[in-house]
């Protein structure tokens, strides 16, 4: 049976040893034990495949008071991707600083005092908790990851356009200050935000021309159909909501007009919102076939776009102004994006051009 790997930050030599034997002996761990922040982000790094769970303490002397801080900072991306959770260690008087801990992304802390009996039951409670949430959030990552992967196969002109719209929407919620788990709901429901089209004929999704009434019905109809799906197959329901209000604006403008109301009240969620314009920025700076000759804005020009679309100069704004501007924010990150996309051949290397002779706020390295 394979043992938990696990990474322990402590510069005290003695605690330090104490902890990593009883993990071991009584746990059945395997333990790699760092006294330092560089030690440990250099041990993360090499091994970070590897690693399923990190305890570091708070305090590192009076020379590095938030050293756990200063940890999960540096680490916080990868730690993110590999869904490894981390515990911090921290005294009474540090209790403010383990708040900042949480913020940052820590799973949770536990006050040390004597490593006596009852802290460490407290400790193995909170590391079977970490654990539990790190299987459900690979299980849940590697899902919203095949799914995202059968709908770009279903519908190969977009080149990765779920995968796109699941960075731009964590990178948007990033900038509004939304919290991990928000942000991680983001990425999730953009990945698998058009799963409701996989049913429909490819060949209808391709076609070279606007389509009819009647098939822009049919295809209008995928945020309910990717919500239903969802929702069947045991999905977080946050995740399948922000599916179904993708196509919904601010202004109640949009798809679908009508839902159960027990289900959706009107209010598009600010994780709806964020992905729906994370998909209107990627379907307007990429091509579309059923959009003639639409759909391949340059970053600046999609910019200007959804401004006067959350502006409300020509009626009701269908977006709301300050979640545009944090896609403003990310604009440099979502380029680096659709620059490896691009590199991937995902997407036509005519797009680099474009944007290059008229480039978005923030990208000058472009």
């Amino acid at each position: 049976m394979t043992k938990v790997q696990m990474l322990l930050v402590e510069d005290d030599p003695a605690q330090l040893n104490a902890l990593a034997e009883r993990l071991r002996v009584e746990l059945k761990y395997e333990v790699k034990e760092v006294t330092s922040v560089q030690e440990g982000i250099a041990i993360f790094t090499e091994f970070a495949d590897c690693i399923d769970l990190v305890i570091a303490d708070m305090h590192f002397g009076s020379s590095d008071p938030k050293g756990g801080l200063r940890l999960i900072t540096q680490l916080s991306k990868q730690l993110q991707t590999n869904c490894v959770p981390v515990i911090v260690m921290t005294a009474y008087s540090d209790m403010q600083n383990a708040a900042e801990c949480m913020e940052a992304g820590a799973f949770s802390y536990v006050v040390k005092a004597v490593l006596g009996d009852s802290t460490f039951r407290t400790l193995r409670e909170t590391i079977s908790r970490a654990l539990e949430l790190r299987d459900e959030r690979l299980g849940t990552d590697t899902m919203a990851k095949a799914i995202c992967e059968m709908v770009d196969c279903h519908e190969p002109y977009t080149g990765g356009h779920c995968e796109r719209v699941g960075a731009y929407a964590k990178l948007i919620a990033g900038k509004a200050n939304l919290s991990e788990p928000d942000r991680a709901i983001a990425w999730r429901a953009g990945l698998v935000h058009d799963l409701g089209k996989v049913g429909m004929d490819a060949g209808v999704l391709a076609r070279p021309a606007r389509l009819s009434a009647v098939l822009m019905a049919a295809i209008n109809a995928h945020p309910v159909e990717g919500y239903r799906i969802l929702v069947a197959s045991n999905a977080r329901r946050d995740v399948a909501l922000a599916v179904l209000e993708h196509h919904r604006r601010i202004d109640g403008s949009g798809y679908p007009a009508y839902f159960d109301s027990k289900v959706f009240d009107g209010k598009v969620s600010v994780v709806g919102q964020i992905l729906g314009l994370a998909d209107s920025f990627d379907a307007m700076t990429t091509p579309r076939p059923y959009m003639g000759g639409m759909g391949r804005d340059t970053f600046c020009k999609a910019l200007d776009a959804l401004k006067g679309e959350s502006s409300g100069k020509n009626g009701k704004a269908k977006y709301d102004l300050e979640l545009v501007r944090h896609l403003e924010e990310a604009m440099p990150d979502m380029w680096n994006v659709f620059k490896n996309h691009v590199e991937q051949r995902k997407l036509p290397e005519e797009l680099l051009k474009r944007n290059r002779q008229d480039p978005g706020p923030g990208m000058t390295d472009i």
